[in-house]
């Protein structure tokens, strides 16, 4: 079976006004799950996401997961990503495969 990544945001901070935009986001918890059969891992982090006045803005009743994820994921940088998800399959791989056993002992 393949390891499956997901990606979630956990809880959103905003400022409530700044220069009249009305609920800007500027910190994202999100958690990265990773899911093999019966063997799940998960790294959780928060990131701060930069507010560029005059830039595109989403109200935030309008936003949606898969734009935010993409915030997140944006502001980290392929290379952190792909570092996140790495290890998630790493993980998952040393559940399956112990490269350590801890064995009763043997009398």
């Amino acid at each position: 079976m393949a390891t499956e990544i997901s990606w979630l945001i956990e809880q959103i901070e905003v400022y409530p006004d700044v220069n009249g935009y009305k609920n800007v986001v500027f910190r994202c918890n999100w958690r990265a799950n990773a899911v093999d059969g019966n063997y799940k891992s998960t790294v959780f982090g928060i990131e701060i996401i930069d507010f560029v006045e005059g830039g595109n803005f989403t109200e935030y009743n309008d936003l949606k997961s898969d734009q935010v994820i993409g915030w997140v994921k944006n502001k980290m940088g392929s290379d952190r990503v792909g570092e996140i998800e790495s290890l998630l399959t790493i993980n998952i791989s040393d559940m399956i495969n112990p490269p350590i056993l801890s064995l009763p002992l043997p009398w």
